[in-house]
C-alpha cells in the first residue's frame, strides 16, 4: 500500500496558537489556498481512496484534493479526528501554564499518559489510531491511500508505522498542508517523503 498522509490547511486557531483538538474550526482563507496548492501537488498521484477526519478543516482539505481524483472514494472517518484537548481547547499554552498550573505540571511529568479532563491522552489517541490503521491497511493492500489528518493524528500514525518511541512521536511537528509518503507492505514501512511543503512556496 502506498500511503500519502497530509495535514489540513491552516485555521485561524493554528495561526494564533490555540489548542484545537476536536473543536470544529474551519480552514482560514490562507488554509483554503494551502489546500488548493496541496491538491495541485497531488493531482498526478493515482489515489484510490481518501480517508479524512470528520472535522471541517480536514474535510475541506480532502474535498479540494478529490477535485483532481473524481473516482477516489471519500471516507469520513471519526477515528481520524484530532486528539481531544478537553477543557483546554481554545486556550493558549501561556494561559494554561498560569491558570492550570498543577494540571500542567502533572502533564509535564508524563506527557504521553496524561489525560486532560474531558479529553484524551496521547496514549488513548495511539490506541484509537492503531485500530483505524489496521482496518485501512487490511482493506487497501494494493491501493494508494490518502489520509487527511491533523498534527497529533499524523505524527502518531507515523510513529505506529515506523515504530517510533513515544517521546519521538510527541516531538515531531508537521506543517499545515504538508505531505508525507510511505510504502507499507508485509508489516514493513519505508518513508519516501517527510513533511514536504515545497508546493506552498
Amino acid at each position: 500500500m502506498r500511503l500519502v498522509i497530509v495535514r489540513h490547511g491552516e485555521t485561524l486557531w493554528n495561526r494564533h496558537n490555540k489548542l484545537q483538538g476536536q473543536t470544529d474550526i474551519p480552514v482560514s482563507k490562507k488554509g483554503l489556498q494551502q489546500s488548493k496548492m496541496l491538491a495541485k501537488r497531488l493531482k498526478n498521484e493515482n489515489i484510490d481512496v481518501i480517508y479524512t477526519s470528520r472535522l471541517k478543516r480536514a474535510v475541506r482539505t480532502a474535498i479540494e484534493i478529490k477535485k483532481f481524483h473524481k473516482n477516489a472514494k471519500l471516507v469520513r472517518e471519526k477515528g481520524l479526528n484530532e486528539m481531544s484537548w478537553g477543557i483546554w481547547e481554545g486556550l493558549k499554552w501561556d494561559y494554561i501554564k498560569k491558570e492550570y498550573k498543577n494540571l500542567y505540571e502533572k502533564r509535564e511529568k508524563d506527557r504521553f499518559n496524561f489525560k486532560i479532563p474531558k479529553g484524551e491522552s496521547p496514549k488513548l489517541l495511539k490506541n484509537r489510531l492503531k485500530n483505524i490503521l489496521n482496518k485501512i491497511i487490511d482493506h487497501n493492500k494494493n491501493n494508494t491511500v490518502l489520509i487527511v489528518g491533523h498534527g497529533g493524528v499524523n505524527r502518531t500514525i507515523l510513529g505506529i508505522l515506523l515504530k517510533w518511541n513515544n517521546k519521538k512521536i510527541l516531538s515531531v511537528k508537521l506543517h499545515n498542508a504538508s505531505i508525507t509518503i510511505l510504502n507499507v507492505k508485509n508489516n514493513k514501512t519505508m518513508m519516501h517523503l517527510f513533511n514536504s511543503k515545497r508546493h506552498l512556496s
